[in-house]
């Protein structure tokens, strides 16, 4: 019964999505193409986001939300760090065309069964496990070899040993990324290869963490991609969070990428990379740090390890991080 709940209300979005299109060319005659666009793209964030809730539902029908779940505390959350006009128009340039609005919706999951649908070269990435080299479906990207997981996950950020300083780099070494790519080393995609991956369809976001104790624990969001370099690489929504490693990441959700040569935090007056020694999607400042320095374990360095807030907390510097992405198709 709320399988078909579900199935219907997803239906109902994506039909509440095409009235919108109409209503908004009707109620707008001289908005022109790039106008529209930012409109189409505003419904389909929407859509995506209450999508990605229903697809959660459907796959755990026995969880049932709080009552007191209104009252989280990124409920109510505000973004800090608005768009310019240059930096919207560059993000619709690429993923959200209008001219692909309808193909999109229509590839839609509508239950928990069905996927969205990849584009050809993106479905066959990372069929094996192990080092792979990846061509997009965007011709103007030139291949680049990822580490690919089990259940065709891509490494995206991994750390084991402190044997590569992820802290206290410029912005273009974040761009270019570092390391080198391997089931046992130390590495970063870069923001450049992470915004063309993300942008080339829909994808989903998991963090695993383990302390030195052993423990390991899991966070996933049902959504995740990263803008281009004229928005500063800045990470989109992060949907719905499920885990054991709890909620540390939904914080930066929507924050442009700083680092200690380009500040872009919310952060009133000084720089939390500068404060912090560190770069990431930085707000006010830092539930998480995933660039941050590694200290082995407990630590009186204040937020500066390799953490995450609510895994040990701000003066415990993890063991292991591994961020890893992986198309919805």
């Amino acid at each position: 019964m709320l399988r078909c709940q579900l199935k219907s209300l997803a239906i109902f979005l994506v039909l509440f999505a095409f009235i919108c299109r109409q209503q908004i060319v009707q109620a707008a005659p001289g908005c022109d193409g790039d106008c529209l666009e930012d409109k189409l793209d505003e419904i389909l964030s929407k859509l995506k986001t209450l999508n990605g809730k229903v697809e959660s539902l459907a796959a755990h029908p026995e969880i049932e939300p709080p009552a007191a779940c209104t009252h989280h505390p990124h409920a109510h959350r505000k973004q800090h760090v608005t768009e310019s006009h240059e930096d919207v128009e560059s993000h619709h340039q690429r993923r959200h065309h209008a001219r692909n609005f309808h193909s999109r919706l229509a590839t839609s999951s509508l239950d928990s069964s069905s996927n969205h649908k990849c584009a050809e070269r993106l479905a066959q990435i990372c069929n094996n496990v192990g080092v792979s080299e990846i061509q997009l479906d965007d011709d103007k990207v030139s291949p680049f070899k990822v580490l690919c997981g089990a259940e065709r996950w891509i490494v995206v950020l991994q750390r084991l040993d402190g044997s590569v300083a992820f802290h206290n780099r410029t912005w273009d070494a974040y761009k270019q990324g570092f390391g080198s790519v391997g089931e046992k080393t130390e590495i970063f995609l870069g923001l450049q290869h992470l915004h063309e991956l993300t942008y080339s369809g829909f994808f989903e976001v998991r963090i695993d963490l383990e302390d030195f104790q052993g423990v390991q624990k899991l966070a996933h969001y049902s959504d995740f991609s990263v803008f281009n370099e004229h928005a500063d690489y800045k990470m989109g929504i992060l949907g719905v969070y499920h885990g054991t490693a709890g909620d540390s990441f939904m914080y930066h959700e929507g924050q442009q990428f700083s680092a200690i040569d380009r500040d872009n935090d919310a952060k009133a007056q000084g720089s939390c990379s500068e404060e912090y020694n560190s770069a990431g999607w930085f707000k006010n400042c830092m539930e998480a740090n995933l660039f941050g320095k590694y200290l082995n374990g407990e630590t009186d360095k204040f937020k500066e390890g390799m953490y995450w807030e609510t895994f040990h907390g701000p003066e415990y510097s993890l063991k292991t991080v591994k961020m890893s992405v992986r198309a919805k198709c």
